[in-house]
């Protein structure tokens, strides 16, 4: 039979435990960071993150949702206990309608968020500046892509072209009106929460950045940015956020092949977010 041998260190009259059962609060922290992105890391590199599995559950004052920006986080968050006071979140985004209706959720019931891991597109776009406090440690990746884009008939034929789908089809030119329809509908949404919430126009108009990080080689695969604590602060300047600094390095073991860098490295501490 293996004993398991307990070892302690004295200095000074000071006990130090170094069981193997033990680990730094650091330690702790990125391993709840890297199980809870595996469900949307998953959802990112396969190309989609409004379709998949989610998981939902409550713990006292918590909800914890793990999933994409669809109708099952806002039907976790409606059914939520009326004692729940912060959602603790990962995803990798959505659908921007149904995440528009999580954030109007999350802003009626005045919770707080948290993120583990991951909160990217369109819940960083949305969840983030409804927060009556926002909170993210130095393992959570706060990323952004950019905002829904008028309608553009040119722009969605290139798109079914590339889809396979022939301008010669019976459907083409319905299919598109419809796409063209639900375009204008999540552009109107989106203009509308920007001016309720106030978030500056830095936030969503990323070409500059964009631009700074193909110079320098860095842009990541999906066109994701890392948004970091002096761009929360020049965008949301209402937000009462609790954010670390990030851990880079770590970030890039959780997200790997994705470079961390920030809209502040480019665009400078001291930026301004108006656009």
């Amino acid at each position: 039979m293996q004993r398991r041998t307990t070892h302690f260190i004295a200095i000074l009259g000071l006990a130090a435990l170094t069981s193997p059962a033990y680990a730094a609060p650091e330690t702790e922290a990125l391993e709840r960071a890297r199980k809870a992105v595996e469900m949307p890391i998953a959802a990112i590199y396969s190309g989609y993150s409004d379709v998949g599995a989610y998981t939902c559950s409550y713990d006292g004052p918590l909800i914890h949702y793990n999933g994409g920006t669809t109708l099952q986080l806002v039907n976790c968050l409606i059914a939520a206990p009326e004692s729940a006071a912060r959602l603790v979140i990962t995803s990798a985004g959505g659908n921007v309608d149904w995440a528009i209706f999580a954030a109007n959720v999350v802003k009626r019931r005045n919770l707080e968020v948290e993120v583990v891991g991951l909160c990217a597109s369109s819940c960083a776009n949305y969840l983030v500046p409804v927060a009556r406090r926002f909170v993210a440690d130095r393992y959570a990746a706060i990323l952004v892509h950019g905002a829904p884009m008028p309608p553009d008939r040119e722009r969605l034929v290139e798109a079914f072209k590339r889809s396979g789908y022939s301008e010669d089809s019976p459907n083409f030119e319905s299919s598109l009106q419809n796409n063209m329809k639900s375009d204008e509908q999540t552009y109107m949404l989106h203009n509308n929460f920007v001016r309720e919430f106030n978030v500056g126009s830095g936030y969503y108009l990323l070409e500059d950045v964009a631009a700074g990080r193909r110079a320098l080689g860095q842009e990541n695969p999906s066109g994701m940015i890392r948004v970091d604590p002096a761009t929360l602060k020049a965008c949301m300047p209402g937000l009462d956020a609790v954010v670390e600094e990030a851990d880079v390095e770590a970030l890039g073991t959780l997200l790997p092949g994705y470079n961390m860098g920030s809209i502040a490295d480019i665009r400078g501490e001291n930026a301004s977010c108006s656009k």
